[in-house]
């Protein structure tokens, strides 16, 4: 069956392509663009006006940067709206704030 799903080369792939090669060069810098950001910890929590929780792992390729929503579970219909508007709202300000970041390393 993994073949059938197979992620190639060909013409009609190219849609997977440029986030293959974005996943691939992240996994690469990961660990690098981390602790370039966390080198700036201080500043982005000044930024965000919270305090977020930076995961490294040594064990793994991925780091994590992370802030919760607490009080609210996936199993509860009535949270999720909440939930939307919190990805919707934080993804925009990581984005804001870490971006600007890594266009100056990279």
């Amino acid at each position: 069956i993994r073949e059938l799903y197979k992620i190639g080369n060909g013409p009609s792939s190219s849609h997977t392509m440029g986030p293959k090669r974005a996943a691939e060069w992240f996994k690469e810098k990961n660990k690098e663009a981390f602790d370039y950001l966390y080198s700036h910890k201080s500043e982005i929590e000044s930024v965000l006006d919270t305090q977020i929780d930076w995961l490294r792992s040594d064990d793994t390729k991925g780091s994590y940067i992370v802030i919760r929503l607490e009080g609210v579970s996936i199993e509860n219909e009535a949270d999720w709206t909440q939930m939307a508007k919190f990805h919707a709202e934080w993804s925009k300000k990581f984005y804001d704030v870490f971006v600007p970041y890594l266009k100056q390393k990279y």
